[in-house]
């Protein structure tokens, strides 16, 4: 019985793209991108939230990085200086033992569990009716004077 490995050539045609209307679309869905899109959605915005991985959280969760710098002043006293989502996340992972401060030479830093993050924030984006696109690429977005309106 001989097999036929002959290549055949398969075409698809290009879906009819996705348009979709919102008042913030946010592009990248790391620590920056949901601290964004939720902050947008509280104030009563219709979010859009894109990012080319499939699943949220960029570095801060499929980096494996684990620490939260920046969220305390540097100094021999440090202080809280980041609040409004960060306190709502750090909050969260206090509660479920996953998230821990610990003294830096100059600063607080917070060790956290990636797979803790992860769920808050799929938790957190789909409370606040973010609508999150992922494994999307952005190709075309409309401006009419400072607005965006087309994506």
């Amino acid at each position: 019985m001989a097999l036929n490995l002959g290549t055949r050539i398969r075409r698809r045609t290009a879906p009819e793209p996705v348009v979709l209307d919102c008042d913030l679309c946010v592009v990248g869905s790391g620590a920056a991108g949901i601290s964004a899109a939720l902050e947008g959605a509280r104030l009563g915005r219709r979010v859009v939230l894109v990012d080319a991985q499939p699943a949220l959280g960029g570095q801060a969760v499929n980096g494996i990085v684990g620490t939260f710098c920046g969220l305390f002043s540097n100094g021999p006293r440090p202080h809280r200086v980041t609040y409004g989502v960060a306190s709502d996340l750090l909050d969260a992972l206090g509660r479920a033992g996953a998230a821990s401060p610990r003294r830096a030479r100059n600063s607080i830093i917070v060790h956290y569990d990636e797979t803790a993050l992860a769920r808050w924030m799929e938790q957190a984006v789909s409370a606040a009716g973010v609508v999150p696109l992922l494994g999307a690429v952005l190709r075309e977005v409309a401006v009419e004077g400072r607005r965006l309106t087309r994506l």
